[in-house]
């Protein structure tokens, strides 16, 4: 093609005469990788992509890559949601089961990317496909062993409450809850502590909630607690942290004890004391 030609053409055009180069870096990567016109017709799928489901590219031309390997329980919903990223034209991602070369679903992120013209019409997207399937499942282990911890909280006459790593409180068992008389929405919203304890004592107790936190290993304190009736009670507040395979912190479980007694026995000797020295 001449320079004066090559002027004459439009800006999409000029794009897509250069979409044989992109494939080629598309070829060499080693991930699945497939093209989308604007409106979301395949029209390319790199060897990765048609390798990892088993297709090939004229499969992928007649009736669409997703229709081909979506999870069929997944289909309707990944294509309604794929329909609204693209009518907005900005990166978005699904998640979605598909269907590999030796019969078995799994998991994948894909990530939708526009390609635009000098005049910011998109002309192509790219779509990359990342397995998650390993993640996904360890998340719903991890969901199920919570339901079942869950289970087993509620039924132990103590009460106990489970922070994330960041100290979001999560949950907190019947008898936390009924201690309090605070519900499960406003704990988790609100924060057991910042709801539950004493206002003097409030701070200092995140300080050392804080810095216990940090330091990944069990560690104890002590707090004025409300309960329902709205007078305070000394608890002792554990703190023991549940670690994966890995030795990250999943969760915190803290459990809390009652030392009220305790308190006012230590209280009451302290002054006993202070009256004999004086």
């Amino acid at each position: 093609m001449s320079t004066s030609e090559s002027r004459n053409l439009n800006p999409i055009e000029q794009k897509v005469g250069h979409e044989e180069v992109d494939l080629t870096i598309t070829d060499a990567i080693p991930i699945g990788i497939s093209v989308l016109t604007p409106d979301g017709t395949t029209i390319y799928v790199n060897p990765r992509g048609l390798d990892d489901a088993g297709i090939t590219l004229d499969q992928v031309k007649s009736k669409g890559l997703l229709e081909r390997i979506c999870h069929p329980d997944d289909l309707d919903p990944v294509l309604g949601q794929r329909r609204r990223g693209l009518s907005q034209g900005v990166p978005f991602e699904l998640e979605m089961r598909l269907l590999l070369k030796n019969g078995e679903y799994r998991w994948h992120l894909a990530q939708y990317n526009p390609l635009t013209d000098e005049s910011g019409k998109i002309i192509r997207w790219y779509l990359t496909a990342i397995d998650i399937d390993d993640r996904k499942r360890a998340e719903e282990m991890l969901q199920k062993s919570e339901e079942d911890l869950r289970t087993i909280t509620d039924t132990v006459r103590q009460p106990i409450v489970v922070l994330a790593p960041d100290a979001t409180t999560l949950y907190a068992n019947r008898v936390a809850l009924d201690i309090t008389g605070l519900t499960i929405s406003e704990v988790t919203t609100g924060g057991f502590l910042t709801r539950a304890c004493h206002p003097d004592d409030v701070d200092r107790v995140l300080n050392e909630r804080s810095a216990g936190l940090s330091k990944g290993i069990p560690f104890d304190s002590e707090a004025r607690i409300s309960s329902k009736n709205g007078h305070y009670r000394w608890l002792l507040l554990q703190y023991n942290p549940l670690k994966d395979e890995r030795g990250q912190i999943v969760r915190w479980y803290a459990t809390a004890t009652d030392i009220n007694d305790q308190k006012k026995t230590e209280e009451r000797l302290r002054n006993e004391n202070l009256v004999l020295r004086e």
